[in-house]
């Protein structure tokens, strides 16, 4: 392909187009899952643009393994200043100024349909400023830890799903798990006490606070009510457990 003239590689490696601009425009940043799809942040914004839902990730897949994309979705549509991505096991995480979220595709048909926000405000959104020097790339070391590339802006309260906040002034990396990649199993139960008896057809509604953490060892404070009364409570602890290593 003439687009590819003036490009050289190393010895030993060879150049091909796997997809055109009309495939795939705007392209900021790349992710290849383990079989073979491609997933591209579109933002026909560029850096410098401010206007809504410009937006897209799209998956690339070599159906008939000839080296081309023939299949080309909208993996997550109608998105603001897609950036930094990654693509792990089930999940895509990308990292989307202000914001950085995880997209589930469960019925495997190239688009999500199930996404959850791990954490809000990691950079300025479009009324303070566009998405030109923000935090925008993301990469999943060996040890499992999301490592962040902030831009020079830095950002002023992000927030994680944990309700824990940081700020950070200037450029530099940071790093935040992902909570979905880890499972938790009960460990000990403690000051259990059964104030009401529960019968079928009551609506309970159990919650859950946070008391303690230490490494992987989580210490709760449940409470469950019917119609607004308790009925039960108790105090226990659970263990964080990588999903990876069960």
């Amino acid at each position: 392909a003439a687009i590819l003239k003036d490009c050289e590689v190393p010895e030993g490696f060879e150049k091909s187009l796997f997809a055109s601009w009309h495939s795939a425009n705007y392209p900021v940043y790349v992710a290849a899952s383990p079989g073979g799809d491609l997933y591209v942040s579109s933002d026909g914004n560029g850096s410098l643009g401010r206007q809504p839902n410009r937006g897209r990730v799209l998956r690339l897949r070599d159906t008939d393994k000839d080296g081309r994309a023939d299949e080309v979705t909208e993996f997550i549509r109608d998105i603001d200043s897609p950036r930094g991505l990654i693509w792990d096991h089930d999940r895509l995480y990308l990292l989307h100024p202000p914001h950085i979220s995880v997209f589930f595709d469960r019925d495997h048909d190239g688009v999500a349909e199930e996404s959850k926000r791990l954490i809000s405000d990691i950079a300025f959104g479009f009324k303070d400023r566009p998405a030109d020097h923000t935090t925008n790339d993301i990469t999943m070391g060996i040890d499992g830890w999301i490592y962040i590339a902030g831009g020079d802006f830095g950002f002023m309260k992000a927030t994680g799903t944990d309700g824990r906040t940081l700020q950070h002034r200037g450029g530099g990396v940071v790093r935040f798990r992902d909570p979905l990649s880890m499972n938790m199993f009960f460990s000990t139960v403690e000051s259990a006490k059964f104030r009401k008896p529960i019968t079928p057809g009551d609506q309970l509604k159990v919650h859950m606070e946070l008391v303690k953490r230490k490494l992987n060892l989580c210490k709760f404070h449940g409470k469950c009510f019917v119609d607004q009364v308790l009925v039960a409570e108790a105090k226990f602890a659970a263990n964080l457990v990588d999903r990876a290593k069960e």
